[in-house]
């Protein structure tokens, strides 16, 4: 069976019914028409992952190494690539000393020094003789102090 229908804009739409008989009703079939959209078909197999890991980064270790990093994954749940990846990212490691602070542990350790000596001095001399020249030095060591901490 043919059946032509008329759209709001004037044009004519065709659409084939085919009978179909269900128990006792009978219900008609619509067919699609070429001019018809198609329906969008959906793609076979696992749906696409929101972030796509694409960047792959190659660890090499020596076997004992391998087997602690797998020992200590297999104990937290996660696979070893799932395992090291938390790792790197969740870690923190203290970085080497910038050019500023290893003046400043150089000063820190010449000042030690400068103590030693001043306790040498302090037997030598007298008592207010070295309290001046360390009161110096501890003004020098608050201030070095206070540049490693900021």
């Amino acid at each position: 069976m043919f059946v032509e229908q008329k759209l709001p804009d004037g044009q004519t739409h065709a659409r084939f019914l085919l009978p179909l008989v269900a128990k006792r009703n009978t219900k008609y079939i619509k067919l699609k028409c070429m001019n018809h959209e198609e329906k969008k078909k959906r793609k076979a197999g696992r749906p696409a992952k929101n972030i796509k890991k694409e960047i792959n980064a190659s660890v090499r270790f020596s076997r004992v190494e391998y087997f602690i990093v797998k020992e200590k994954a297999a104990s937290c749940g996660f696979s070893v690539s799932n395992y090291i990846r938390r790792a790197s990212i969740h870690s923190t490691i203290t970085p080497r000393l910038t050019a500023e602070e290893q003046l400043l542990t150089r000063q820190l350790v010449g000042m030690t020094n400068n103590m030693n000596q001043m306790a040498k001095a302090c037997h030598r001399e007298g008592l207010f003789q070295s309290m001046v020249i360390f009161e110096k030095y501890r003004q020098q060591l608050n201030e070095i102090i206070k540049k490693l901490k900021s």
